[in-house]
């Protein structure tokens, strides 16, 4: 049996809280943002040969996580109304709810908590009553989610592990 990760978008809400690391001027900032996420994660399951689509099953877990990164922030100068930075920190995640079809079998089942290694860089655009900032940034899990259980699913999987790429788009005071 093959399985394949399903691309899936996420939507989330969050807040920033920023304190500047060292004297004023300092390129430095320490970020906390944390936030909530409707995350949905899909596998798709398959035999090993090729065979008509219909011998292929998706499997998804949806779930609402409230996410907890802390982020150093490095910026560049502002020039005239924008600035570059890079940022990159830690980011624990505590599932809340999880919508599974409760310990049926053949299910995947995954872990309520993950922990991810983040990076990126983003561009803050100022204007006259606000900051504008996205930023791309990149996840990689740390654990492995997946709980072992001894149907074929959780079998074919030898771990699951999260990797997003993600667009913020960050609006400031």
């Amino acid at each position: 049996m093959t399985a394949n990760s399903i691309i899936s978008p996420d939507f989330g809400v969050g807040i920033i809280g920023d304190v500047r690391l060292g004297k004023s001027g300092s390129p430095f900032i320490l970020r906390f943002a944390p936030g909530v996420n409707f995350r949905t994660r899909r596998v798709e399951f398959g035999p090993h040969n090729l065979t008509p689509p219909d011998s292929v099953f998706t499997q998804e877990v949806s779930s609402t996580v409230v996410d907890f990164p802390l982020l150093l922030k490095y910026q560049s100068k502002r020039r005239g109304n924008t600035r570059m930075y890079m940022i990159a920190g830690v980011k624990p995640s505590v599932s809340v709810t999880t919508r599974r079809s409760d310990l049926l079998r053949n299910q995947l089942q995954v872990s309520d908590n993950d922990l991810t290694l983040e990076y990126g860089v983003g561009l803050d655009l100022f204007y006259p009553l606000f900051k504008f900032a996205p930023e791309l940034r990149f996840s990689y899990g740390l654990r492995n989610l997946l709980i072992d259980r001894p149907d074929l699913y959780s079998r074919s999987l030898q771990s699951l592990r999260t990797s997003t790429v993600t667009l913020y788009l960050n609006i400031q005071n």
